[in-house]
Parts: structure tokens; sequence; C-alpha cells
């Protein structure tokens, strides 16, 4: 009976290990994306030399230990300029291992579509970016992989991509 007793516990303690190591772990990661689409785009918007699209992106995959941008993620840094009223991306740079389409704004030949912004450009002054101004955009997409069996134990979907965005 004990052992029978053990080998449940054993079984449900082993199951939440599982659930506890890798539910960490994509949470950790998520949590350094963020740090890094902050970085990016704060660099993006301070940036006084050079193309400050490129040295962003460069920066964020240089710092993303101990993610591997350069194989298992891809970094996009959008710049989008308010005309009188009109958001226009003004410029796009990407770069990393995998690939990945933009959320804010995806070229179409030698035009963007328009951004994707949490909130509009208007003329009274409460959109993102206000007239006159250009907004920083950093994305980073990252592979997802769980370490341990528990999605196919209890037939649980992991993310495969992590995802996060930074407006400055």
């Amino acid at each position: 009976m004990a052992v029978l007793e053990f080998a449940l516990v054993a079984l449900i303690m082993i199951t939440m290990a599982f659930a506890i190591i890798d539910f960490s772990r994509a949470i950790y990661e998520k949590q350094v994306l963020s740090h890094l689409t902050r970085e990016g785009s704060n660099l993006a918007s301070r940036s006084t030399s050079g193309d400050p699209l490129t040295n962003a992106a460069n920066a964020v995959i240089d710092g993303a230990a101990p993610l591997d941008l350069n194989t298992d993620g891809y970094v996009i840094v959008t710049s989008v300029e308010n005309k009188d009223g009109t958001c226009q991306v003004t410029g796009q740079v990407a770069m990393g291992g995998k690939s990945a389409v933009s959320k804010i704004a995806q070229r179409k030949k030698k035009d963007f579509t328009a951004p994707n912004l949490p909130e509009p450009c208007s003329d009274s002054g409460t959109g993102l970016p206000q007239n006159g101004q250009t907004m920083y955009v950093t994305e980073v997409f990252y592979t997802y992989r769980p370490v341990t069996p528990i999605g196919s134990l209890l037939n649980v979907v992991m993310p495969s991509w992590l995802y996060d965005v930074a407006y400055f």
C-alpha cells in the first residue's frame, strides 16, 4: 500500500516540478525580452551618431545573454514619425537568426503600411507620437523551447514564440 501511495505522490510531484521548471523559464525569458525591448528603444531614441536603428538592434542582440537572438530570435527596430497628424514609418531595421513579421509596420515594396500603434496619431496632441515627433519601437521575438516533456504529458500547448515590444 505504501508503494502505491509513494508512486502516486511521486508522479504528481514530478509533474509539478516539470511544470514549475518550464513555466518559470518562460516567465524569465519573457522578462529578459521586456528589458531588451526597453533598452533597444531607449538607445535608439538617445542615439547621436551613426544609424540609431542599426545601433539599437546590434546592442539588443549583443546584450541578450542568456538568450541567443543570433540563432533563436529576431529584433525589429522601427522609427515612426508624426507629420501633421499622419504617422509614417521612416525606417526599420531587422536582425536575428529567425524570421518574423513586425506587428507595428510591414514593408511592402518601397512603402510601409500604416503603423499599428497603441493610440492613433491625432492633431489633438494625445496621439503617439505627437505632431513633429519621432517614436522608436523595438520588437523582440524569441523561439521558446520547453526543456521538460510536460507539454506532451498533459497535452498542454506551450508557446513557441515569446514576443515583447517597447515604445519610446
